[in-house]
């Protein structure tokens, strides 16, 4: 039994990583394949720029092949079902597959939260929000939050949803007692991820030491702004990170589950966020941080390193986060999902 995956290829951050540990935790009842879909970044500010002819024959072969490849499956009587990550990649081959009749699991990453937080009141009743409403009487719609599975279910009200945490497993190293950094920031140096915010906090700062570490070829190859302030470009070894710092920082705007959120928490590792659906509901339900104003972010960070007994009494509180995050849990409801679909095939 086949299960087809497309994700944009320009996916960086949790949609792939946690595509990768779907596979390995099921791979043993299904053959996985993943297909990428070329396309530009397509941020809302740019939503209107010309786009380069070169650029469109590339993404318009790209689409073709892909649907191509999807027709033969079919005509050779291959069964299979199609997995969809991503806003705009999602919408295109959900309607294919609403044409050809084929199942359809389609993963909601934040984007529900982005388009209904006010930032992106455009997006509320135009006509791919109808073509969503349609899409989802069909097949099964997957929230990676608790947050966004409400947003969907007020906005979608979908005919099958489910809420399945991303499948963080890390591997636990034992913690440096003399860490780097009071506090990190992980995540592109984008809008969604507040590095905005971020610049204002270095200007702000004057005690803490604090490091950025992005997944952002945008980034600069390292620099040092002060002493005490660290930018990084990459990260290739997210559990040998987190070891390196006393603390997490969540600057987001909006995440469906933040990724790093459950990874620090896995790490025994307190995180301090400006509150963000996608974040808060998992230092609400353990207890394992701290959920502030702006203005409040770096004095809170100061007090919990003056205070050993605050930050362990925060540490204590993060083993909370594998009664929410089970992995046995998680590989049984894909297996019943990917079972149920194939039904329809």
């Amino acid at each position: 039994m086949k299960v087809i995956h497309i994700l944009p290829d320009n996916s960086v951050g949790g949609a792939p990583i946690n595509v990768n540990r779907i596979i390995d935790l099921t791979k043993v009842h299904f053959n996985h394949e993943v297909l990428f879909l070329k396309y530009f970044r397509c941020d809302l500010n740019v939503l209107n720029e010309y786009i380069p002819i070169k650029l469109q024959a590339s993404i318009l072969i790209n689409i073709v092949s892909i649907i191509f490849y999807l027709v033969m499956l079919i005509w050779r009587k291959e069964a299979f079902i199609l997995c969809t990550h991503g806003r705009f990649c999602g919408l295109f081959f959900r309607i294919l597959a609403s044409i050809f009749s084929i199942p359809v699991v389609h993963t909601y990453r934040g984007f529900m939260l982005k388009r209904y937080t006010g930032l992106f009141a455009d997006f509320k009743n135009n006509t791919i929000n109808y073509l969503e409403r349609k899409l989802s009487q069909t097949g099964t719609i997957i929230a990676v939050g608790a947050s966004e599975y409400k947003a969907i279910s007020l906005h979608l009200q979908p005919r099958k949803l489910e809420l399945i945490y991303n499948p963080v497993s890390l591997i636990l190293e034992e913690k440096n007692n003399n860490p780097e950094f009071d506090i990190i920031f992980i995540g592109r140096k984008s809008l969604q991820k507040g590095y905005d915010k971020f610049q204002k906090l270095v200007t702000l700062n004057k005690v803490s030491h604090i490091g950025w570490f992005g997944d952002d070829e945008d980034f600069e190859a390292f620099t040092s702004i002060n002493d005490k302030v660290i930018i990084k470009p990459s990260v290739s070894d997210v559990s040998g990170l987190l070891k390196k710092t006393k603390l997490l920082g969540v600057l987001s705007r909006w995440e469906g589950a933040s990724t790093v959120t459950i990874e620090a928490l896995m790490s025994s590792v307190p995180v301090i966020a400006l509150s963000c659906q996608g974040v808060d509901e998992f230092i609400d339900q353990t207890g394992g941080g701290k959920i502030v104003e702006f203005d409040d972010f770096l004095p809170v960070v100061e007090d919990l390193i003056s205070n050993p007994s605050k930050m362990m009494d925060l540490k204590m509180n993060t083993a909370g986060i594998y009664e929410m995050v089970n992995l046995n849990d998680i590989k049984d409801k894909y297996i019943n999902i990917y079972m149920s679909e194939f039904k329809n095939v």
